[in-house]
């Protein structure tokens, strides 16, 4: 069996790592080659027996490519292989059963699972026959990204911010949602697209492309494609996880773990007449259409405010700011004085009541216009001349208009 990225000869495996010598040599490649991969074996019984599985070293092909080599006795083609044949039954089942094996590895934490184009199984597979291989996870994705294939190999099926449990889990999930609507929930090819895609859980949950699923599978399937990663505290940094999300981040990850291969296998085996969600074919492609409009509509206005946050707080500051002034500048006009409102009389009685006090900032207020502006003129040089002659002598002040028609004779020393 030969594939771009690995052909099998005489019982052995060979994984390509898509990089010469020269090249090869400059990584940590070689290292990985102890990491472990898991070989199942469906007995007579139906139960499942598993053993670690190693590849036995590397070499370098005619090409100058390096390659991995390990046993691979009775399995010949990959699970993504499997998963493209959707209009065959009994490739479905060969899939279903491939999950179980999941189901095994994540009950007894044997190891991280690798994408379906890193699972390889037999031929003969069945609930009572065949084997199944799946191969290093880390060594496996570490070879792919060489590869120009990446978004179509692992891309779909592997979380790169995850890792251990969690990544598990949503290739579980992935694999099984591909199983199930015969599409990716993740199609996306390119790196960055897929990995904001994953972020946002930017996905069609199961339920809106599989008609008829029963609610318990497909709300604990979505939540495998929902994990999250766990937070943890920034050395040198006083951050502190979040409790309540963390405690939601739990749930959602225990959910993820609460269905099995054997409620899809179920559910793939169920006639139509008995599914009890099943809906006419126009009713679910209105209600599918009616997600896909307002799920698009959230992600665009998510996605909006992360590439414009710093601008809309900025602006939202600025705004806070500017009325902030413009109600100080306003509060500060309330305290002057004003002739609005008031009549001829008034407005006069304000003009000499300024003068005769000198209140120049009463009088700036109450007169406009240019034919004012002597009087202004006078009225401060007066106020001035007045504080200047206090500071010499309290008895030297001057007198305010009214004061000097009743007592002229006060003001008689003025030469």
């Amino acid at each position: 069996m030969n594939s771009s990225y690995f052909y099998i000869e005489e019982n052995k495996i060979h994984l390509s790592s898509f990089l010469v010598e020269n090249s090869f040599g400059r990584t940590d490649l070689g290292k990985l080659v102890s990491e472990k991969g898991i070989l199942a074996e469906f007995q007579d019984d139906g139960t499942i027996e598993t053993e670690e599985w190693f590849f036995n070293g590397n070499h370098t092909a005619q090409s100058k490519t390096v390659y991995f080599e390990g046993d691979a006795s009775s399995v010949n083609k990959t699970l993504l292989q499997i998963m493209a044949e959707t209009s065959d039954t009994r490739s479905k089942d060969k899939a279903v059963q491939v999950l179980k094996v999941m189901d095994l590895i994540l009950e007894k934490n044997l190891t991280v699972i690798p994408g379906p184009a890193g699972i390889l199984l037999s031929d003969n597979l069945s609930a009572t026959s065949g084997k199944v291989l799946f191969l290093p996870a880390n060594l496996f994705d570490r070879c792919m990204e060489n590869s120009r294939e990446y978004g179509t190999l692992q891309g779909p099926f592997v979380h790169k911010g995850l890792s251990g449990l969690e990544s598990s889990l949503f290739t579980r999930s992935a694999v099984a949602y591909r199983i199930l609507a015969d599409k990716n929930a993740f199609p996306e090819k390119n790196l960055e697209k897929r990995q904001s895609d994953f972020y946002d859980r930017n996905f069609i949950p199961v339920e809106y492309e599989v008609n008829g699923i029963p609610e318990t599978l497909s709300s604990a399937l979505n939540a495998g494609l929902k994990v999250k990663a766990k937070k943890l505290p920034v050395p040198g940094e006083r951050r502190f996880v979040n409790k309540k999300e963390e405690d939601e981040r739990l749930k959602n990850l225990k959910h993820a773990s609460e269905y099995t291969a054997r409620q899809i296998e179920l559910f793939l085996t169920l006639p139509d007449s008995q599914k009890k969600n099943l809906l006419s074919e126009k009713a679910f492609e209105e209600k599918r259409n009616a997600f896909k409009k307002k799920q698009k509509r959230i992600i665009s206005a998510k996605r909006f405010y992360e590439r414009n946050s710093r601008k809309i707080w900025g602006t939202a500051i600025a705004a806070v700011v500017c009325i902030y002034a413009f109600n100080s500048f306003h509060q500060g006009n309330l305290k002057l004085a004003t002739t609005m409102g008031l009549n001829s009389r008034e407005t006069v009685e304000s003009l000499y009541t300024a003068i005769n006090r000198t209140d120049v900032s009463a009088l700036q207020e109450i007169t406009k216009g240019k034919g004012t502006k002597d009087m202004r003129l006078i009225v401060s040089a007066d106020y001035v001349t007045s504080r200047q002659r206090l500071a010499v002598s309290e008895k030297s002040g001057t007198l305010t208009p009214s004061q000097w028609l009743f007592l002229k004779g006060k003001s008689d020393f003025w030469q």
